[in-house]
């Protein structure tokens, strides 16, 4: 910087700034240092994201407050696909920047591109702080689904976050629910490939091991065409059907050879 040979403002990967890149790794000295260069705060980088969003992925507390200060007008700017901070912070558990984005303004209830709001976000993450304060807070569905049909506690199951799971459950979250393709959470938690959330699903409820999805998919015809061994034994295991076949008349060896699974 002393040299005065390279622009502070200059790109790098992704659109980024060096100021950007100090705000997401939360590296508060570089920060000040570069604004203090006239580093500019209002840019945005490829995706759209601006200075606040990847302060709350960095997390850095002082750092969302500072960009707050001078520039108010972040906190419910989307970035191109309708993402937040707010939902950057929910996402990535910034439990603090959460909190402190919900007193200064950010609007809870709006959803990103695809339909997901900051409840899917949270779930996604499985942040179990956020969550209940979503849950106890915000003005929330806990039955709101995105776009394709998906509940926040389907993206617990997708990601295998138990500890989501069970707050989503007890807190009143459908289990019987399905997507708009017909999947419920089973299948999602099978094409996740967590054998601990498959397990813990079917110890909690009474489904039937065979039921059909998406195309007429069992939850072991899922398994098998995503490749996971794990998931696929436990349900061989508990009983599940290895000669049904799809509405397309495929059977479990030809969803795992179609998808290039060599083990499976």
């Amino acid at each position: 910087m002393s040299e005065h040979t390279i622009d502070v403002n200059t790109r790098g990967l992704y659109r980024l700034t060096p100021l950007m890149l100090a705000a997401v790794r939360g590296q508060n000295d570089v920060f000040e240092h570069l604004h203090k260069e006239e580093a500019d705060m209002t840019l945005t980088d490829g995706d759209g994201d601006h200075i606040l969003s990847t302060a709350c992925i960095g997390g850095n507390i002082d750092i969302v407050k500072y960009v707050v200060s001078k520039q108010p007008e972040l906190i419910n700017r989307n970035r191109n696909d309708g993402r937040t901070s707010l939902m950057w912070a929910a996402w990535h558990g910034r439990e603090n920047i959460f909190g402190y984005l919900l007193r200064n303004g950010a609007d809870h209830i709006s959803m990103d591109n695809y339909g997901d709001n900051i409840l899917h976000y949270a779930s996604h993450g499985g942040h179990t702080g956020i969550v209940e304060k979503i849950l106890a807070e915000a003005e929330i569905d806990i039955h709101s689904i995105d776009r394709w049909g998906r509940t926040a506690l389907m993206e617990a199951a997708d990601q295998g976050h138990k500890q989501v799971f069970d707050i989503l459950v007890r807190k009143g979250s459908s289990i019987s629910h399905e997507d708009k393709d017909g999947n419920n959470v089973l299948h999602v938690a099978c094409g996740g490939g967590h054998v601990e959330m498959v397990e813990h699903i079917l110890s909690r409820v009474k489904f039937d091991i065979n039921c059909r999805g998406k195309d007429g998919a069992t939850p072991l015809m899922i398994a098998a065409r995503c490749g996971h061994r794990g998931v696929f034994d436990l349900l061989v295991g508990k009983g599940a059907d290895t000669s049904l076949l799809d509405n397309m008349e495929n059977n479990i060896l030809h969803l795992a050879s179609m998808e290039g699974h060599e083990s499976m």
